[in-house]
């Protein structure tokens, strides 16, 4: 995978005032889109249910990088 530091999320306001006065379906729904988005132009195309990528194997791959925000998370609340 490639570096994406210069791909920007583009939000038509901070996430405060989205959160405010949206569902949070909504939100939900506005990030799903967003990281379509982002997906695109990292890789050049859109996820389809014909891909021949292995899915479970990215699965696995984006849930152990959960874990790990989540141990350091649960690391520094202990810290604090």
């Amino acid at each position: 995978m490639g570096d994406c530091s210069d791909i920007k999320y583009e939000y038509e306001s901070p996430i405060w005032e989205r959160v405010a006065k949206k569902t949070s379906w909504d939100t939900v729904i506005e990030d799903i889109r967003q990281r379509e988005d982002f997906g695109y132009k990292k890789y050049g195309k859109y996820l389809d249910k014909n891909t021949d990528e292995d899915m479970l194997q990215h699965l696995y791959e984006e849930l152990l990088d959960a874990t790990v925000y989540i141990k350091t998370l649960i690391n520094q609340r202990k810290i604090k």
